[in-house]
């Protein structure tokens, strides 16, 4: 049965690439809704960015390498994009590459934050972490 396990991370300009409006860190978590299923039953991987600046982060790119053996779901099926993301992902492949998003500054103390949700699939049975 392969198990999905993911991280919260929280990266800076190297990880993602930002426009002219923010430079600051920029929250990564990631999470797979269910993170237990059968071999070849889909998950969908959530990626949620939190922007903790003043300025919105403009022209955000990332580029997720999943686990070995994890692969783009087959139909492709990006049920949540509210960073308006271009998404480049083949199903039976990866990794899933986003650019072109935009995330919201802080508003009322809380970070601004957008979500990509896409369906992923393995047929061997292990854990997989992604980080």
């Amino acid at each position: 049965m392969p198990r999905f396990l993911a991280r919260q991370l929280l990266v800076g300009a190297a990880f993602a690439v930002f426009g002219a409006a923010a430079f600051g860190a920029v929250g990564v978590n990631k999470s797979f809704t269910p993170n237990s299923v059968t071999a070849g039953q889909v998950s969908s991987l959530t990626i949620v960015l939190l922007n903790p600046n003043a300025l919105a982060a403009t022209g955000v790119a990332l580029t997720d390498t999943l686990p070995a053996n994890v692969v783009v779901a087959n139909p492709l099926t990006i049920a949540t994009n509210t960073c308006g993301f271009a998404v480049a992902a083949t199903p039976g492949t990866q990794p899933v590459a986003l650019s072109g998003g935009s995330i919201p500054g802080i508003s009322g103390g809380a970070p601004g934050q957008c979500q990509l949700t896409i369906n992923v699939v393995s047929s061997v049975p292990s854990t997989y972490l992604n980080t």
